[in-house]
C-alpha cells in the first residue's frame, strides 16, 4: 500500500524526534516530549496513536510531559482534536443557523463546535453541553461524518437497537475498526471516553481516511 504524504511527514518527525532526543536526552522534556511521556511509556496500548496524534498537534500535551491519558474528553476538546486533525477550521465556513443555548463566542473550541456541527458530525439540538464527556456513539458519528467515509451497515450489538439514532454511524465506525465492540458483542454506545481511547480512535480514523482517499486514487 502506497504511503501517504501524513504518513511520510510523521515518519520524518518521528525520525527527527529520535535524533534530538538521542542528542538531548535528560537535558529538556520538551527537546523530547514527542518520544516521551511522564505518564505513558510504550508498552501502554496507546501509546503509538497518543505519539501519532501529538507529533501532527492533532491532540496536546501538558506541563511536564503529561498526556493524562486517563483525563475525560470533553464535547468541546472533541471538536478541537478532530477539527485540527482535519483543518475543519479552514475547510467549512462557519454555519449562521448554527446556534446552542449554552455556546457562544466565548465557548472554547467555538469554531471547531459550529463548523462540526454543520456538518452533522455533532447533533443539534437546543443545547450542545461543551463540557459533557463525549460518549463512544457521539464519537462514531463524529468520526464517520468528520471524515466523510461511507456509511457501512452490517455490524450488529446486543446493546444498540434499531431506534438508536447512531445506529448506522457505530456500524460504520465499528466497520472501519475505529470503535469496536467488546467480547460479549456489546459495543458500549454510552461509555465515554477518556484522552488514551478517543487518542486510538483519531488514530485510526485517520488511518481510514486515508485508506479511502488512497483507493479512490488508484
Amino acid at each position: 500500500m502506497k504511503y501517504s504524504k501524513r504518513n511520510n511527514l510523521i515518519l520524518l518527525f518521528t525520525t527527527i524526534s529520535l535524533l534530538v532526543s538521542s542528542l538531548f536526552y535528560g537535558l529538556t522534556a520538551n527537546a523530547a516530549i514527542i518520544m516521551k511521556f511522564s505518564d505513558l511509556n510504550k508498552q501502554h496500548p496507546a501509546y503509538s496513536s497518543v505519539l501519532y496524534v501529538t507529533s501532527m498537534d492533532y491532540m496536546n500535551v501538558y506541563k511536564n510531559a503529561a498526556f493524562k491519558p486517563q483525563k475525560a474528553v470533553t464535547k468541546a476538546a472533541a471538536a478541537k482534536f478532530v477539527g485540527k486533525a482535519n483543518d475543519i477550521s479552514s475547510e467549512v465556513k462557519l454555519a449562521s443557523h448554527i446556534s446552542f443555548e449554552d455556546v457562544s463566542h466565548k465557548t472554547s473550541n467555538y469554531s471547531y463546535i459550529i463548523a462540526l456541527t454543520s456538518i452533522n458530525a455533532f447533533d443539534h439540538g437546543s443545547k450542545f453541553y461543551p463540557q459533557n464527556t463525549i460518549t463512544r456513539q457521539e464519537a462514531a458519528k463524529l468520526f464517520v461524518n468528520a471524515f466523510n467515509l461511507p456509511i457501512k451497515t452490517g455490524k450488529e450489538y446486543v446493546d444498540v437497537t434499531k431506534h438508536n439514532s447512531y445506529k448506522d454511524y457505530i456500524s460504520t465506525a465499528a466497520s472501519y475498526n475505529i470503535l469496536k465492540g467488546n467480547s460479549s458483542k456489546k459495543f458500549l454506545p454510552e461509555k465515554k471516553m477518556n484522552r488514551a481511547d478517543f487518542a486510538i480512535a483519531l488514530k485510526k480514523a485517520l488511518d481510514a481516511k486515508d485508506e479511502l482517499d488512497e483507493s479512490m486514487a488508484e
